[in-house]
């Protein structure tokens, strides 16, 4: 009787340890930021910062309407408690991965890769100001908002006497649902 569960013990074992090779399994990594991508921005982190982490364990996913964002924050040190302070941002669809320091009512966006530094004024948007700060929470109103990037919004259709169709457009671009520039009104054709 005790040979038959014996027996079944050392079949599994010869089968586990069985010498034909493994089926490879592609895993795409989640978020797919790596230590390299972080690494690019070590010199600028050094240069902002004195005392500072990187939350690469706890990287948060977000989706607008348009994509998918992973975000990775930046502690530094602040007299006795590590604050965010900074944010990676990487948008797997368009392959960006910025860094957006973050200081008072203002956030200067680092894009290494394509030697991009601007600064924005965060207080210019109300919903910034309502929200008391930075929010992850994909806000309720205006659904053309995005987490970050450029978008479209065009008014209503309008006719020229010859019947030529146009629409006056803006672009707005956004960082965090905020939207810091806005374009001039540009018309298109319908």
């Amino acid at each position: 009787m005790r040979k038959l569960p014996l027996f079944f013990i050392l079949l599994t074992i010869i089968v586990s340890c069985s010498s034909e090779p493994d089926e490879k399994i592609d895993v795409e990594l989640s978020p797919k930021n790596s230590e390299s991508s972080y690494e690019t921005y070590r010199s600028l982190l050094d240069e902002l910062y004195s005392d500072y982490f990187i939350e690469e364990d706890n990287v948060l996913e977000l989706s607008d309407a348009y994509t998918t964002y992973y975000i990775t924050e930046v502690k530094e040190l602040t007299e006795l408690s590590y604050e965010t302070t900074g944010y990676f941002v990487e948008v797997p669809s368009t392959n960006e991965f910025i860094f957006l320091d973050k200081y008072g009512d203002n956030i200067k966006l680092y894009d290494l890769a394509n030697e991009i530094e601007m600064e924005y004024d965060l207080s210019v948007d109300p919903l910034y100001l309502e929200a008391g700060g930075i929010s992850y929470d994909m806000p309720e109103v205006e659904s053309r908002r995005r987490f970050f990037g450029t978008s479209t919004s065009c008014g209503v259709e309008w006719f020229l006497p010859n019947g030529q169709c146009y629409k006056t457009c803006t672009d707005t671009f956004y960082v965090f649902w905020i939207g810091v520039i806005e374009s001039e009104p540009y018309q298109i054709g319908c």
